[in-house]
């Protein structure tokens, strides 16, 4: 399950039981279909609750990424805030594909530290 929240400078993707790879792609798919989606950087924010991957589905999510990507994007920056444990270490490795995407990807523990990362001028 996903929410998709729009800030003032950033949109916020709240993530939680994700049990599958496609759950995921699903709200990747509706984030970058929409209109500000463009020019707004973004902050993925996944709860306790295990996300259901597995280790062969994050280079298939980077594939995707680089597929359905808006070529005329002006963004810059994705935060993923995750709890300590498991799925840090997921996002860790997934974070080890995203150098392919055409923008930068940060991992953070803390939600407040992630959104004044999104918000720097670069």
């Amino acid at each position: 399950m996903y929410k998709i929240t729009n800030f003032d400078t950033y949109l916020k993707v709240d993530i939680s039981n994700i049990t599958s790879a496609e759950t995921l792609v699903e709200a990747i798919q509706a984030v970058f279909f929409r209109p500000d989606y463009f020019r707004s950087n973004d902050i993925w924010e996944f709860g306790n609750e295990l996300v259901n991957l597995r280790f062969e589905d994050l280079d298939h999510l980077t594939d995707h990424i680089l597929q359905i990507y808006p070529k005329n994007a002006t963004r810059t920056r994705t935060a993923l805030v995750t709890p300590p444990g498991l799925n840090e270490a997921f996002a860790k490795l997934w974070a080890a594909t995203a150098h392919r995407l055409p923008y930068e990807v940060k991992l953070f523990t803390d939600f407040e530290v992630a959104e004044l990362w999104i918000n720097e001028v670069a």
